[in-house]
């Protein structure tokens, strides 16, 4: 099953995501609200960067 079946990703972010967990990237800093939920990587949002 591909990452965008699986997730529910459209083809693009599905390719992000496939970048991430071929390079060992598990952070992703995104406005996108698609790759929430997914257990293969932590999405940091704008208001937890700040501080």
């Amino acid at each position: 099953m591909s990452l965008a079946e699986r997730y529910g990703l459209l083809l693009h972010d599905a390719k992000i995501l496939g970048s991430m967990v071929e390079n060992g990237i598990r952070k992703l800093a995104t406005l996108d609200r698609d790759f929430e939920g997914i257990p293969l990587i932590e999405v940091i949002k704008e208001n937890e960067s700040e501080g």
